[in-house]
Order: structure tokens, then sequence, then C-alpha cells
């Protein structure tokens, strides 16, 4: 499903930057396989460091719980 946001403005570089941020930060906590409280937390200040998070850094979150709910991902107890 495609969402269209009518207020959106081009990503800046910042944003960019920020984007991939939280890009490593979740493949970082997805190297074993496991996702655990920590890295949930450490992906949250990675997506929330510049005090607002963007239509792609939500994307990247949405998948990585498709991934939990697919069960691609294992949760930490």
């Amino acid at each position: 499903m495609k969402v269209e946001h009518f207020n959106a403005k081009p990503p800046t570089l910042a944003d960019s930057d920020q984007v991939s941020r939280v890009r490593s930060a979740i493949q970082n906590a997805l190297a074993d396989g496991v996702l655990s409280r920590q890295d949930n937390d450490q992906i949250l200040t990675v997506m929330y460091a510049d005090g607002k998070v963007s239509q792609e850094e939500c994307e990247l979150f949405r998948v990585l719980q498709a991934k939990i709910w697919r069960g691609e991902v294992c949760l930490e107890d």
C-alpha cells in the first residue's frame, strides 16, 4: 500500500544521514537474528536522536516489525 503525504518535504542530506544511521542500527541489531530489549532501545535512541522521525525511518521500523511478526527475527527473553 502506498501512502502519500501531501505535506512531505524532500529529504535533506542530514535526513539521509539519519536514515543511514537508523538502517545501520537495525542491521547491527539483527546480525545474530535475535532482537534484544537493548537492541530495540538502541534503534529507538538513534531514530529519535534528531528530535523527529522521518517517513523513511518509520518504514525501516515497520519492516523490522514485519520480520518479527513473520518469525524471521526472534525476540530475546
